[in-house]
């Protein structure tokens, strides 16, 4: 059927590219021109991310476009929530630099973040308070109200150690702040644990049946178990039910943006063998 179909991506840093023209090179040998791109994360480009001004923003997205790049989702993945007042201010200020940055894409990408950890040194419980969710509704509140006066999209990605952990949390977040311009990156591996990782089926269900079109793209990798503990692995290594999950994406949204990420360039191959027995991918 022509629908069920995907578009795939990666992120730009996994790929380890020394420079645009080494990212094209990989990019045509691995056959995926679709990016989720992190420029902070490339040492080619250079940049702290505040450097994203109109002039060398129009620069990168030229490059990008002469090699036949696309570049659907900008990253940029700070801690929104912050223990420190002034390093949650100074984050909330680059994701709202990138925000401006996106306007000078040809192609206006969505920018995506998670919500962050309110510990300097990463997960903690305190992160499932009340308390620390008004935290991030304060800081969505503010990126939202940026995104909607410069008329572009911004993403969330919810996961299992974060203040937005589960489906309860994400319909609490859009209900609190009901806005076009925000939407939701799906990573189902993010919200698995030791706990619910069986029930794989119902929980990519339940996310796709309350979100709807509220859901602008996903991220594809697996999991396994080291240590008695769920780790993140490359797409068809480990126990996600990658057959299930990308026959519901393509049925329930026709070319949608599916982007791999916890792997490596060489593993790339193995995983778009894998995705085509269940899905076409559509360049």
């Amino acid at each position: 059927m022509i629908l069920d179909k995907i578009r795939l991506g990666i992120r730009t840093h996994d790929l380890k590219a020394s420079s645009f023209e080494e990212l094209k090179g990989i990019s045509s040998k691995i056959g995926i021109a679709n990016f989720q791109f992190s420029p902070t994360k490339l040492p080619f480009v250079q940049t702290n991310g505040n450097k994203l001004g109109y002039g060398f923003t129009t620069y990168l997205d030229q490059q990008l476009s002469d090699l036949g790049l696309n570049i659907p989702i900008l990253g940029c993945y700070v801690n929104i929530i912050d223990s420190d007042p002034e390093v949650r201010k100074s984050n909330l200020s680059l994701f709202e630099n990138y925000l401006t940055a996106a306007t000078f894409f040809k192609k206006s990408p969505i920018v995506a973040t998670e919500t962050g950890s309110v510990s300097g040194k990463g997960y903690t419980t305190k992160n499932y308070s009340d308390q620390v969710f008004e935290m991030v509704l304060e800081s969505v509140a503010k990126l939202v109200q940026v995104a909607e006066n410069l008329g572009v999209i911004m993403a969330i990605e919810p996961g299992v150690n974060h203040p937005v952990y589960n489906l309860k949390r994400t319909e609490q977040l859009l209900a609190k702040i009901d806005s076009p311009n925000l939407k939701l990156i799906f990573d189902p591996v993010n919200l698995l644990n030791n706990h619910n990782y069986t029930n794989q089926r119902q929980i990519i269900n339940k996310f796709y049946d309350s979100f709807g079109q509220k859901i602008i793209a996903v991220h594809l990798k697996d999991f396994v178990f080291k240590t008695g503990n769920l780790q993140m692995a490359a797409l068809g290594t480990g126990m996600f039910d990658q057959q299930y999950f990308l026959t519901e994406t393509a049925k329930r949204y026709p070319y949608m943006y599916c982007l791999l990420e916890s792997i490596s360039r060489e593993q790339v191959p193995a995983a778009i063998n894998l995705i085509s027995k269940w899905v076409e991918i559509e360049p």
